[in-house]
């Protein structure tokens, strides 16, 4: 049997918590979301238009995992593919 997809998860019975653990996660890694949890600015979000033109985009794919022994039994992680990122990073940020 294959796990099923976020978007099977999102359209099934315990969608509401799917939703809720995937907003928590993607909120986590970009700015935050007020008054539920701490952004680590690890992601922005930019337009199409806006996005750099030296730049590639990277694919994120979002993996949903349950533990019933987890204080929040559903858990969303983004899993984000570094190898298609063309950074321009200062040595001194590594």
């Amino acid at each position: 049997m294959t796990e099923p997809s976020l978007r099977q998860l999102l359209h099934g019975p315990d969608a509401a918590k799917w939703r809720h653990a995937t907003t928590l996660e993607i909120g986590r890694l970009a700015q935050g979301l007020p008054g539920v949890i701490e952004g680590t600015n690890t992601i922005r979000f930019v337009s199409h238009k806006d996005k750099p033109t030296d730049r590639i985009s990277s694919y994120c794919r979002i993996v949903c995992a349950y533990n019933e022994h987890k204080g929040l039994p559903t858990e969303a992680i983004a899993v984000i593919t570094l190898s298609t990122l063309v950074h321009q990073w200062s040595t001194s940020l590594l």
